[in-house]
């Protein structure tokens, strides 16, 4: 079965949820109003990408706002994968009744791994970078530069999904050593917290002004820890889809 098949089946099986979730059960006006908030959230957070520059400008007139922003981008990921840990289910899946359709096993992890990428914490950050991209860095840099910063953002933000959905497998089984990551990136907040946001916006900024530069070593690296990361999480969910059928 190849790639093309593969990504079919799962945007098919991400559908048929999405139209037989509770969104599509209730009466017509709450749908409409459902559709309205989704709205809403979705045109702020393009707005607040668009528009950050305005506040930032106001409060640091001395600073580029490319420069600033990205300054915090890193540490911004840093506490999403913190919330992804503790606030963000991970979607709920049953696969007994998978069991009786031509779908291959492949297929349903690749399905549910894109039902993570679909998550809101996962969505939100891509809505609001992308059109502060298009206002503040494709304007700024080289189309090529402008692209390589936009493609290491979306793999840096890969890199945390795929790192936040493995602990937390981990963390579902008490696995020590998943248990000793997010206590020591807690500890790190709580005890130190300037050395640490110091630390990460000082990897932020390397991280992006190498990407301006054309450091294209920065992005195949980038790339690397992504599919690395992705791959692992395939290979832990795969293992247990055949231990318990329940992700």
């Amino acid at each position: 079965m190849t790639a093309a098949t593969f990504l079919h089946d799962s945007l098919r099986l991400n559908w048929l949820h999405f139209k037989r979730g509770p969104h599509f059960k209730g009466k017509l006006a709450l749908r409409i109003m459902s559709a309205l908030v989704a709205l809403y959230v979705l045109l702020n957070l393009l707005l607040l990408g668009y528009l950050i520059d305005i506040p930032l400008r106001k409060y640091f007139p001395q600073f580029s706002v490319l420069a600033l922003a990205q300054q915090y981008l890193l540490v911004a990921l840093v506490l999403l994968l913190i919330l992804e840990l503790f606030f963000e289910r991970k979607p709920r899946v049953d696969l007994h009744s998978f069991l009786c359709l031509p779908i291959t096993k492949t297929s349903i992890t690749i399905s549910y791994l894109l039902r993570v990428l679909g998550g809101k914490l996962n969505l939100a950050p891509a809505l609001v970078v992308f059109p502060f991209w298009l206002k503040h860095v494709w304007t700024a840099l080289p189309p090529a530069a402008a692209g390589a910063w936009l493609m290491g953002f979306l793999l840096l933000r890969l890199c945390f999904t795929s790192a936040a959905l493995l602990l937390r497998m981990e963390l579902a089984h008490l696995n020590f050593g998943a248990l000793l990551v997010v206590g020591a990136i807690l500890l790190a907040c709580c005890f130190d917290l300037a050395a640490s946001q110091s630390a990460l916006q000082f990897a932020s900024n390397y991280f992006f002004a190498a990407l301006q530069h054309g450091n294209m070593a920065m992005l195949a690296a980038c790339f690397i820890l992504a599919l690395s990361l992705w791959g692992l999480a395939y290979q832990r969910l795969r293992t247990q889809l055949y231990l318990d059928l329940k992700f």
